[in-house]
């Protein structure tokens, strides 16, 4: 038995050891009935069940988790509403899919392909590519930055998308974006913000206004650093639009970063090591 099966069938097992004992809150017989009928069904998405309440809502029943959340499932127990970390979603709990999760997964697709191109790092090679939602002075999206070479010399071509949340980023990307040779400044920004940080760490620790100090010395640092770049722009380019970047961003729910669209259309949040990439694009 593989080790991901071994886990599965653990958490099987847990599910329906707990719901073993009867919810101490009075139910009629047809909540009852759910209850010994949906336990079993929620076990494919490790849900466990507690109690039961009928509803005003046609054909569905609200559902109490032993996880603390509520859900509201159909009467074949196949399909409703559960509440995930950004939200509520459309799920599967027969197929244990997120219903919610692969529509807007193909929502964000037809945005990727119709929006206009911001910064693509090409694989010479291509086998495959990855679009990556991404902020300049995200943290993480820095370090996913450093791992280009590694995965275009895998075959994965990068595309970036801004999604400039932090204050300057959208002048700092656009101050890339219209370079001559926009991927190169994009990636040599990404060393002098880091230098800028450091710098102003440094200097406002001979100061008494603290992080106001340290806030300043980096706006300094940016505007210096934004204005070099000015000065070698292409002269014929039009500022991306960010502002509707960060409307179809937020419609999108691309709220954090980096954010990374797969060829599947799965958007996977947060900074994922180059191994585990390439494990999702089957390499």
């Amino acid at each position: 038995m593989s080790f991901k099966r071994k886990l599965v069938t653990i958490a099987t097992s847990f599910i329906l050891t707990s719901t073993a004992f009867a919810s101490d809150i009075d139910m009629n017989e047809k909540e009852a009935s759910f209850l010994e009928f949906i336990t079993p069904m929620l076990a494919p998405s490790n849900l466990a069940a507690y109690h039961v309440n009928e509803t005003s809502i046609n054909d569905y029943y609200e559902v109490l988790l032993l996880d603390g959340r509520t859900i509201l499932v159909n009467e074949e127990g196949s399909k409703g509403v559960i509440s995930m970390r950004n939200g509520v979603a459309m799920f599967d709990f027969k197929e244990a899919r997120n219903i919610s999760a692969e529509r807007r997964g193909e929502l964000t697709r037809k945005y990727v392909d119709n929006a206009d191109e911001y910064i693509t790092y090409k694989a010479k090679d291509e086998k495959h590519s990855i679009v990556v939602f991404a902020d300049i002075q995200c943290g993480y999206c820095q370090a996913l930055h450093d791992d280009i070479p590694a995965l275009n010399a895998a075959g994965v071509t990068v595309k970036y998308l801004p999604v400039p949340a932090f204050n300057n980023s959208d002048r700092l990307m656009n101050a890339a974006y219209c370079s001559k040779d926009s991927g190169q400044a994009y990636s040599e920004m990404t060393d002098s913000l880091s230098i800028i940080r450091s710098n102003a760490k440094d200097k406002s620790k001979h100061t008494s206004g603290g992080r106001a100090d340290y806030d300043k010395f980096v706006e300094q640092g940016i505007n210096i650093l934004i204005s070099s770049y000015k000065k070698e722009a292409v002269d014929s380019c039009e500022d991306y639009n960010m502002s509707r970047a960060k409307f179809n961003n937020r419609g999108l729910g691309i709220l954090g970063t980096p954010a990374i669209l797969f060829e599947d259309n799965e958007l996977v949040s947060g900074k994922l090591s180059v191994p585990a990439i390439l494990n999702k694009l089957g390499q």
